[in-house]
């Protein structure tokens, strides 16, 4: 018969302490830490956040439309920038387009709150192991503060980027996010959004794009010279 030899209490009791005594400390370090990461990420977000007047002004102006008595266009003419834009709210886009969008650009769009952090480590570990740039990481709403100011790509307006995106999507929310999105990505040439892409390519709004339609639109940003509908059809529909 074995007889298991017990501690004395006395001996646990000063174990006890002694573990209190160093995790404490820790936790204390861990959560001043944290709070202090917080509020630094909040006051940089605030400091680089773009204004309002910059939003709305980027949806301020639009293509001039003559259409028929069927609602069919007959004549327009670009926009004072020169371009082909036709902005509209995200109820008179199709949801299919939004979808294969969102499936095209950023699958996760719902679930992060602007920056996707395991994209965003997948694409590091990638561009460190090529020691060149493969990979970008961008999220829809990373892409919406390009957009609304363009920029040299570089590490540092990547991070700039990502604090205007938590900053827009919180000011914001998602579905507003998505529909400048919508409204401001380039689909080939000089046609941007996606309503003026649907009645270029399709001669039609938005709203009625059929699956295979939205499908080949959602595909045009992500390289929109090569994928032109207009010049590389061929290439647009893969």
């Amino acid at each position: 018969m074995t007889i298991e030899r017990q501690r004395p209490p006395l001996i646990n009791q000063v174990r006890c302490r002694r573990m209190r005594r160093r995790i404490f400390p820790a936790m204390v370090a861990g959560i001043i830490a944290l709070s202090a990461a917080t509020l630094l990420w909040d006051v940089l977000r605030r400091a680089y956040a773009l204004p309002q007047e910059t939003i709305d002004k980027a949806l301020a102006s639009g293509s001039a439309r003559i259409l028929d008595r069927d609602g069919r266009a007959i004549a327009w003419r670009t926009a004072p920038d020169g371009c082909w834009r036709l902005p509209v709210r995200l109820s008179e886009i199709s949801p299919r387009l939004a979808q294969a969008t969102l499936v095209a650009e950023d699958k996760r769009f719902w679930s992060h709150s602007g920056v996707d952090v395991p994209a965003a480590a997948r694409a590091m570990r990638q561009n460190l192991a090529s020691r060149r740039r493969i990979s970008g990481a961008s999220t829809i709403s990373m892409q919406v503060a390009r957009l609304l100011e363009p920029h040299p790509r570089t590490l540092a307006w990547k991070l700039v980027e990502a604090l205007r995106a938590c900053d827009l999507e919180q000011r914001l929310g998602k579905r507003r996010v998505l529909e400048l999105y919508l409204n401001l990505a380039p689909y080939g040439g000089n046609t941007i959004g996606a309503e003026a892409a649907a009645w270029r390519y399709f001669g039609k709004p938005a709203a009625d794009l059929t699956f295979g339609e939205a499908a080949l639109l959602a595909g045009i940003p992500q390289r929109p010279a090569r994928f032109h509908p207009g010049r590389r059809l061929d290439q647009a529909n893969q």
